[in-house]
């Protein structure tokens, strides 16, 4: 179970919890009006004070009630927001995660470019040239195509498609730093609102 489910679980339990208490509190409710009707049927005799203390004393479990559901409703926020910030960690962690495996890659591909440049006498061969980003010029004289090894041509792709999904993340999880879109999420996330 990731991070995320934990936090959902959390508030699991504590809208179960809410929903005992309220549950509670409309029995309590009830009582008050019960113990209520009773008086006002004995009003000047001698069951009247019985059921005047019934009254209070619902009436002050009914108050409980209501004070601990206020604070577990400020638990359930606190909790919700949990989840936000739990998804916002575990997506920064893919991210990173992804651009250490990118950077192994270039590491790789570098590697076989160094040799690949030796073995050709190319100059300036830079890594950025498979990856679009052509930083250095390029001596291309010596170069053929033919020669680049299969494993090389298609690392190319690889990386781009895996820093597209590194981008993605990492714009997610900042937009998760809002606590509008962190309470959407959450919310989302709780089947509270539609995708």
């Amino acid at each position: 179970m990731n991070n995320t489910d934990k936090a959902i679980s959390a508030v699991r339990r504590i809208d179960k919890r809410i929903a005992e208490l309220e549950q509670q509190l409309n029995m309590t409710g009830q009582e008050v009006q019960s113990a209520e009707a009773e008086a006002a049927a004995l009003a000047g005799e001698s069951g009247f004070d019985g059921a005047v203390d019934r009254i209070a004393q619902a009436i002050a479990r009914r108050t409980a009630l209501g004070a601990a559901l206020a604070k577990l409703n400020e638990e359930r926020h606190a909790a919700v927001l949990a989840v936000a910030e739990a998804r916002r960690a575990e997506l920064t962690a893919e991210a990173d995660k992804l651009d250490s495996e990118i950077l192994g890659i270039h590491k790789e591909a570098q590697r076989m470019l160094d040799k690949l440049a030796a073995l050709m006498g190319v100059e300036v061969f830079p890594i950025s040239i498979l990856f679009g980003r052509t930083v250095t010029p390029v001596d291309r004289r010596n170069l053929d195509p033919d020669a680049l090894p299969m494993d090389l041509i298609q690392l190319a792709p690889k990386t781009v498609e895996m820093r597209q999904r590194y981008w993605s993340l990492r714009a997610e999880a900042k937009r998760l730093e809002d606590p509008v879109e962190a309470q959407r999420t959450a919310r989302r996330l709780l089947g509270e609102e539609a995708a």
